[in-house]
């Protein structure tokens, strides 16, 4: 098996109420090249007794960092994403008005829910993994830009953000289900990609169509 793909990438706003967890407005967002993410967690911590591990002490999640390059990213994703504002209408010369993207002390960082499939092929056949992180924070991406030569030089933009365990907490379940303190991500696996795709919008919020 291996990873051969990867496509759409979902966020939503991400709220917590001091009881309960919630998404809304789930968005498809900029189309990806790559991602990856970086992971910083406490060491274990093993007992030895007798020449061997009698007991250990499991290094334990910490925070993330998650880099994600897009194609681009317009103002409304900017919006969204890195909570900068947006002036409608500024009218710069007779008859032509243009919306401002405003980078200024007013600026909000959302904190958001971020979704993205991997596509992988085992025994020759695709699979999609959807991934869910449900609490993460953007950074202001650095800018660059290469002039135009012979031969186009593509440029992508590079997104990151800080990856934090989210503050839900299920301790009481039902039968056949499980309890979960505090998840910093969430997998699952598809046949079709349109059904990992609406497992991302489901996580970010999107109400199930009875």
């Amino acid at each position: 098996m291996a990873i051969k793909g990867l496509s759409k990438l979902v966020m939503a706003p991400y709220n917590f109420d001091g009881s309960k967890v919630t998404f809304t407005n789930p968005t498809l967002t900029e189309k990806m090249a790559e991602y990856s993410i970086q992971i910083n967690q406490t060491e274990d911590n093993p007992l030895y007794l007798d020449n061997g591990i009698a007991e250990n002490d499991a290094g334990t999640f910490q925070n993330a960092t998650i880099t994600i390059q897009t194609g681009d990213l317009t103002q409304e994703n900017s919006k969204l994403i890195l909570g900068v504002n947006v002036k409608k209408a500024v009218q710069y010369k007779k008859g032509k008005t243009v919306d401002e993207t405003i980078f200024d002390d007013n600026r909000k960082t959302q904190i958001l829910g971020t979704g993205l499939i991997e596509l992988h092929q085992i025994d020759n056949v695709d699979h999609y993994k959807a991934i869910w992180f449900p609490k993460v924070m953007y950074s202001i991406p650095n800018d660059a830009a290469v002039t135009r030569g012979a031969q186009i030089d593509w440029q992508t933009k590079e997104l990151s953000g800080s990856v934090m365990r989210s503050d839900e907490v299920t301790t009481t379940v039902e039968e056949d289900d499980v309890s979960v303190v505090h998840p910093w991500k969430q997998e699952a696996w598809f046949d079709t990609e349109q059904d990992a795709l609406d497992y991302l919008m489901y996580k970010g919020g999107k109400a199930v169509e009875p």
